[in-house]
């Protein structure tokens, strides 16, 4: 827990949500995705935490814990909660259990759009001496705003992540055995049913889903299927029951604040819980909280007060925010009397060398004086230019790397104000050129690359921008788990065969037991893929490459890279084998995806970070491409002063090097949705990156003969007050990431030219 505390009464009022949690297990999950950076201490005690969204803005949240399960001990809780913090929303978090239904499974993440509040209920003795149980129905629908956002569920761009990476823990295999049922023959025939659709050998998906459904809330623990069909006699939409959403409902309802429960499903009545599965269904239900709050479902309370961000302009769900333009014009718009900031994305160069140096040469073009510079080293610097036999640069030509040139010449100065301040266009665009490439040289010390153009389906490319680098590590361990092997029947004849070089060395490096199965000695096990995860995971804990050996494979140049260092320890020799074995079952094993990069810069206001460098994945979770922030350096000059526009964009790889087929679809699709705001953002994140200001990325590595200072900003006396124009109407336009949770259509690429709004208010 975090060492420091406060009282809970200095941040009423700036709570985005407040989170309930009931188990321990589910406490600890939310914990998990929301590290308490400070305890806040009233009637009751909360963890504190910020979640930053992909707006590159954050929500304040508060997690309490209610001790006791029930209606009371949660409706006492949630009342504390609203009179101590006054959150925007309030979350109850944690698993539930569910009546067996073929739409969904055990894993799955349900949010209530419904409640059925059955706390009241009655014991009524019949004549004939039975007792029944009836149950008066005293819930209703949840609040507008959370029926808003659940109606938009299927449309928001949801980090698909949730289904699996952000899970944390591996989903718990599910065996359909007679004991574990309960309850009558029909009843326990529909459980059965409904739990092969999703675990039998046809299984339809592996991963959780999220979907809305109205829930039974009631102070008893069910775990009677006569109960239950009773509830569903008089409520036939039940799809959930837990014990304590009619409390916070009843206690929320009184000040109108929205409720939504989140509710991992731990177990189906007529079929006996596991604990992995209540372990499991805690975590789906916190990662998929957490995927759903950094899409930024509600405005956050900072960024409304935030006089210094400039105002956004969005379609958040459950808000009624000003979208689009000029629906009621007024007559006669009056500026109002307001200071205001108009930002532009043109970063001045606040520095550059007074000389320049001039060094004469017999190649005659960059071509051969690059030819020279890579025989003295695999990575020359780049921070020159060639033409008319000369080279020009802002450093002296001492490095060692220039000696063969300095030996035949000496290099000579001459002011740099002759080319900067040139009136001969021709000088302006080689001093144009020279910045550029010193440009390139800065970044390429910071994790970032240039890419001026790439073949893509045959056919030349220019790109023109800088853009991250992919990290160098995978996501998870090189060994394999069952779930790796995607098509163990094509890898099981594969073996058997074993008709290639490759194949046969792999066949013989399996342990003989398992060799034994394939060769008929023994008939396979039925756990085919078990056998198999067990043998090659032996084969990659030892060395495996060999030229002769994967002479018909094709190997990925990481793993070529990686054996050409030399001598590795075993963590890197496990990594290479593994995308050794990948290359060789292509197809039949999957392949692992590299880490996401991030970066911490300073904002306006605040530090925050940025996912520079990503795998996106589709809602299946196949893995669709890398997407890397990106932007188009143009230098300019005005008025005697040189800038760099910075134009933001994205670039995409299939590999994190090579260019996504579909890279024009993807980048024309995210420009089409995002705001202003959302590219104001990127211009000054870019421009913190490049400024004398050190950052984390930047510190210690000072590049000498380039450097910026502020984006150029114009005050201006009066504002236009944009609600007097703007559209009330909330956008129905998909959020950004639409783009990435579906293959991009085969129709005619549209070209794909951007262009560059410099201006941005700073409100």
């Amino acid at each position: 827990m975090a060492d420091e505390s406060k009282q809970a009464t200095q941040v009423k009022g700036k709570v985005d949500f407040g989170i309930i949690t009931i188990r321990e297990d589910e406490f600890q999950a939310v914990l998990n995705r929301l590290p308490t950076h400070e305890t806040l201490v009233g009637r009751q005690r909360y963890a504190l935490s910020r979640l930053k969204t992909v707006s590159d803005d954050e929500y304040l949240i508060a997690t309490v814990r209610c001790l006791e399960q029930g209606t009371n001990q949660a409706q006492e809780v949630a009342r504390t909660l609203i009179d101590e913090l006054d959150p925007q929303w309030i979350l109850i978090v944690g698993i539930a259990g569910s009546v067996p239904d073929y739409e969904y499974t055990i894993g799955d993440v349900l949010l209530a759009s419904r409640l059925h509040d059955y706390s009241v209920s009655a014991l009524i003795e019949g004549n004939n001496g039975d007792v029944r149980h009836e149950f008066t129905d005293m819930g209703g629908p949840m609040h507008p705003d959370v029926q808003s956002l659940l109606a938009y569920l299927p449309a928001i761009p949801i980090d698909e992540r949730w289904r699996d990476e952000f899970v944390g823990v591996p989903r718990p295999e599910l065996k359909i055995v007679k004991a574990s049922f309960y309850g009558d023959v029909e009843w326990s025939k529909k459980v059965r049913e409904c739990l092969s659709r999703y675990f039998g050998k046809n299984s339809i998906r592996n991963l959780p889903k999220a979907f809305t459904g109205s829930v039974v809330s009631s102070g008893i623990l069910l775990k009677d299927t006569q109960t239950a069909q009773g509830w569903l006699k008089s409520s036939r939409d039940i799809k959930g029951i837990e014990m304590e959403l009619a409390g916070v409902y009843l206690a929320a309802s009184r000040v109108h604040k929205p409720v939504l429960a989140i509710r991992g499903i731990s177990d189906i009545v007529g079929y006996k819980r596991s604990p992995d599965w209540t372990n499991y269904a805690c975590n789906t239900a916190a990662a998929f909280m957490e995927a759903l709050l950094r899409s930024r479902p509600i405005t956050p309370l900072e960024s409304k007060s935030d006089s210094t961000e400039p105002e956004l302009v969005t379609a958040e769900l459950g808000q009624s925010q000003p979208v689009g333009v000029f629906r009621n014009v007024p007559e006669n718009p009056a500026p109002s009397a307001r200071k205001e900031q108009l930002f532009s994305n043109l970063l001045e160069v606040s520095y550059l060398p007074t000389k320049l140096y001039v060094m004469e040469t017999d190649c005659k073009d960059a071509g051969e004086v690059w030819a020279v510079l890579r025989k003295e080293d695999d990575n020359p610097p780049c921070d020159w230019f060639c033409k008319r036999k000369s080279i020009y640069a802002f450093h002296d030509f001492s490095d060692p790397i220039w000696k063969s040139f300095r030996d035949k010449n000496e290099p000579s100065e001459e002011e740099t104000s002759h080319w900067a301040d040139s009136d001969d266009r021709d000088r302006i665009a080689e001093f144009i050129e020279l910045l550029r490439n010193c440009l390139k040289q800065m970044v390429s010390g910071l994790g970032l690359r240039y890419i001026h153009k790439q073949i893509i389906k045959g056919e030349p490319k220019k790109f023109r921008y800088i853009y991250f680098e992919p990290t160098t590590e995978f996501r998870g361990v090189p060994l394999l788990t069952s779930k790796d092997l995607i098509d163990t029947e094509r890898l099981t004849s594969s073996l058997k065969d074993h008709d290639t070089p490759f194949l046969r060395h792999v066949f013989s490096s399996l342990p003989p037991r398992i060799r034994n199965l394939f060769e008929g000695k023994a008939g396979l096990s039925e756990n085919v893929r078990a056998v198999l995860t067990e043998g090659l995971n032996e084969i990659i804990k030892k060395p495996l490459y060999d030229e002769v050996i994967f002479e018909d494979v094709h190997v990925r140049w990481e793993a070529r890279k990686l054996i050409e260092k030399g001598p590795v320890d075993n963590a890197e020799l496990f990594n290479i084998n593994r995308i050794l074995l990948e290359d060789g079952f292509r197809g039949s094993i999957q392949r692992r995806h590299l880490r996401t990069k991030s970066v911490s810069v300073k904002s306006l206001v605040k530090v925050a970070e940025t996912d520079v460098f990503k795998p996106l994945f589709t809602k299946s979770g196949k893995f669709s491409y890398y997407r890397h922030h990106a932007f188009r350096p143009e230098f300019q000059q005005f008025d005697g002063r040189w800038f760099l526009e910075i134009t933001p964009t994205y670039h995409y790889t299939w590999d994190g090097f090579r260019v996504s087929h579909y890279y024009e679809d993807l980048v024309s699709g995210i420009k089409k949705i995002e705001r202003s705001g959302a590219v104001f953002r990127q211009v000054l994140f870019w421009s913190r990156i490049l400024q004398e200001s050190k950052t984390k990325l930047l510190e210690d590595r000072d590049y000498p003969y380039l450097r910026f200072g502020d984006l150029l900003v114009y005050p201006i006396e009066h504002g236009i007050r944009e609600e007097l124009w703007l559209n009330r109407e909330v956008s129905s336009e998909p959020i950004d990431s639409r783009t990435r949770q579906r293959r991009p259509s085969r129709r005619k690429r549209r070209d794909n030219s951007e262009t560059s709004d410099r201006l941005f208010s700073d409100l």
